[in-house]
């Protein structure tokens, strides 16, 4: 019996540390370890779990194995409809052991009583109305920054970056507003670039797929994840592969584009 942990995050490392923090405080506390971690990283919550790295662990566990998560939006935002499926066609049938940090939840999958269930009919519904509220506070502040700086011609970021309405020009650049987006998305792309464990998977990857052909959906990767580990490769946050981390590095890389790094 294994004990996996899953971790749903944005891009932001801190998220991925935290949840990490609160996992392992836990299960130290039980005496326990976690012996692998399904990940997905920059999704969120509301994306159908059958599209994210979830749905394979929850093809992968195996009767009596334990998933631990920091809280239950990790699973889901999607509200008690998604998760009682996840539950009833998965965790159930594997007599899974769910557990949930943040609320020190141990579940017993195959004897959920009517009480357990409220609890978790409620998570969820707060973590749907959650995710709600931040779309909504996002699309407010824009707003608010778009007529900001309408107004006043500027708006000031918590950074102290100044950000102006810089009206049209010939090149087509947009706004301040719209650079910005921008500046910070070739940021990211540069820091990924400049990543020790990207570069090192990049090398790999090229000289594997120049002897064997790319690497897609059909590829079946179980050996390719025995032989990156037995190389010392890692992910971009140092941590060893398994088959959901191996395919979203293998994406990501196809998607960045890494050319630059392997000549």
């Amino acid at each position: 019996m294994a004990t996996f942990a899953y971790l749903r995050y944005s891009t932001d490392s801190q998220d991925e540390k935290s949840q990490l923090n609160i996992i392992h405080d836990y299960l130290s506390n039980k005496g326990m370890h976690i012996d692998r971690t399904f990940t997905d990283e920059g999704i969120g919550g509301g994306m159908v779990y059958t599209k994210r790295n979830l749905f394979d662990l929850c093809k992968e566990i195996k009767h009596g194995d334990t998933i631990v998560i920091s809280e239950i939006s990790r699973l889901t935002r999607r509200g008690i409809g998604e998760l009682s499926s996840i539950i009833e066609q998965h965790f159930k049938p594997n007599n899974l052991r769910l557990i949930i940090c943040n609320v020190g939840l141990d579940i017993d999958c195959t004897d959920i009583n009517p009480m357990i269930e409220l609890q978790l009919a409620m998570m969820a519904t707060f973590a749907k109305i959650e995710k709600q509220l931040i779309v909504d506070r996002t699309k407010s502040k824009l707003e608010a920054i778009k007529k900001e700086i309408a107004t006043t011609g500027q708006h000031v970021a918590k950074s102290g970056r100044v950000i102006t309405k810089l009206g049209r020009q010939d090149d087509g650049a947009g706004t301040a507003w719209d650079k910005a987006l921008t500046n910070s998305i070739e940021t990211r792309k540069r820091k990924a670039e400049a990543n020790e464990n990207n570069i090192k998977f990049a090398k790999w990857l090229a000289v594997y797929e120049s002897r064997n052909g790319a690497v897609d959906r059909k590829t079946d990767l179980e050996p390719l994840v025995s032989e990156v580990n037995d190389l010392g490769l890692k992910t971009s946050s140092g941590m060893s592969f398994n088959k959901a981390s191996l395919r979203a590095m293998i994406y990501r890389t196809h998607e960045r584009s890494l050319q630059k790094l392997i000549v």
